[in-house]
């Protein structure tokens, strides 16, 4: 799954930056991947900092159902637009 993000006129009103945002999730068969990518279009330097988290509670790690994995990183994703 991949959500991309660009400033507006509503995000310049909160932080006058230009920026462009990507983040990339894929899920593998015993593997979660998180990829952000930050592009300053801008001619202004722009500072920028991130931490990403890939931890998803399961209710038995012996037996992960990526049904739910793949559910629940959709809710947060969908959560933080």
């Amino acid at each position: 799954m991949r959500l991309r993000l660009r400033d507006s006129a509503a995000s310049r009103a909160l932080w006058d930056h230009a920026f462009e945002l990507e983040y990339e999730v894929t899920l593998g068969a015993r593997d979660l991947g998180l990829q952000l990518r930050v592009v300053n279009p801008g001619a202004q330097l722009l500072g920028f900092t991130a931490a990403l988290r890939s931890h998803i509670a399961v209710e038995d790690v012996r037996e992960p159902n990526v049904r739910v994995l793949v559910r629940k990183a959709t809710a947060l994703l969908l959560a933080a637009r």
